[in-house]
């Protein structure tokens, strides 16, 4: 479920004071190309259990880190988030945080990921790479062939990847492991999910929200089964599966835009081409109706 935080406190003193207080919880505190603690040089860093987690800047400081990868060390598993992060381990991770780092339960979250690993039947690399060809009809922002694609927002960035060949080494290579994520960029786009502090990601209703949205997202993600390359109507779906087709189309052109869309999901539904789509939606369901609830 959630993976990256980021905590911005605006006034930096108050963690930077903290960390600089708590040599045991934070014994490697340095700067860059500089490891005297004395010698003040900006921006310095702090981890927690290995992983980096405090920036202090010159006017600002935050606090970023994975939950998920967090949740893991904790468990003596290493640093990954192929696995599952159920709704108690998330908990448990808070309220360790909160307990440990100051005014964490009452500072913005100003960055936020929301995602969900999901086994599926065909191949991920291949569902990545020849299935997920657009996201509101815009082509991905980034794409590395066979293991990721995303669509980059002003707000928030789609991401849609290979979490198997993320970590080939612990999964030993022999499983379809495709992970769907949100991250939010811009903190607006969770506030009006009542999400402000880190504390809020322990109510389930909340959760929900953002799961809500993430299967809302996913309605816009264009996912074609393969055998389209083989259908009477290639000619034009191929033509739907293009953004240079859908950016002809300018403000005053919304209706014949619509248009052309409906189509294009009329002939997905009668021909059956949406089985990759829907399988991806009813895993991501019944995962996410599993981690909720454990």
């Amino acid at each position: 479920m959630i993976d990256l935080i980021r905590i911005h406190y605006s006034d930096k003193t108050i963690l930077e004071q903290f960390v600089e207080d708590n040599e045991t919880l934070f014994p490697n505190y340095i700067s860059i190309g500089n490891y005297r603690k004395d010698f003040f040089t900006y921006p310095r860093y702090a981890d927690i259990l290995g992983l980096q987690a405090i920036t202090i800047g010159k006017e600002c400081a935050f606090f970023k880190i994975s939950l998920h990868y967090l949740a893991n060390i904790l468990k003596g598993e290493g640093e990954h988030n192929y696995n599952d992060f159920t709704y108690s381990e998330l908990c448990t991770v808070i309220d360790c945080l909160c307990d440990d780092i100051i005014d964490l339960d009452t500072t913005n979250i100003t960055q936020l990921e929301f995602g969900i690993n999901i086994n599926t039947s065909k191949s991920s690399k291949d569902i990545i790479n020849n299935n997920v060809l657009m996201y509101k009809l815009k082509s991905p922002t980034r794409n590395i062939e066979n293991i990721y694609k995303e669509f980059k927002y002003q707000n928030y960035i789609v991401k849609i990847y290979d979490k198997a060949t993320h970590f080939k080494k612990l999964t030993k290579g022999n499983q379809n492991i495709l992970r769907f994520e949100i991250k939010y960029i811009k903190k607006t786009e969770f506030n009006k999910l009542g999400i402000k502090y880190i504390t809020d990601l322990k109510d389930k209703s909340k959760l929900k929200k953002l799961f809500d949205d993430l299967l809302n997202k996913l309605d816009d993600v264009l996912i074609i089964d393969d055998k389209y390359i083989k259908n009477e109507n290639l000619e034009e779906i191929d033509k739907y599966v293009h953004q240079h087709f859908w950016d002809n189309f300018n403000r005053e052109q919304r209706n014949k835009k619509s248009k052309y869309l409906k189509r294009l999901n009329e002939i997905l539904k009668k021909e059956n081409l949406l089985k990759i789509k829907n399988e991806i939606k009813t895993s991501l369901i019944n995962k996410h109706n599993y981690l909720i609830n454990n």
